[in-house]
């Protein structure tokens, strides 16, 4: 997985196979790791071959991120 900083956030890539749904999720802090997390959802899901997600934040904060493969939708 990469990111890149832009002025319009932050954008995350990672290895995809086609078919494969996949959720990114962020959260602000990886105190109490790792029962104690809340990870928020970033987007939309992603289904493979695609493998990417920008995030817009404009609240200037450190941000973590992780990406849920195999996400399955509710």
């Amino acid at each position: 997985m990469t990111s890149t900083l832009t002025g319009q956030g932050v954008s995350v890539q990672w290895n995809a196979e086609a078919g494969i749904v996949c959720q990114m999720r962020a959260t602000t802090s990886l105190t109490g790791a790792p029962s104690n997390l809340f990870w928020t959802d970033v987007g939309d899901v992603v289904i493979g071959p695609a493998n990417a997600q920008r995030e817009t934040n404009t609240t200037p904060q450190e941000r973590y991120y992780r990406v849920v493969v195999p996400y399955t939708l509710p």
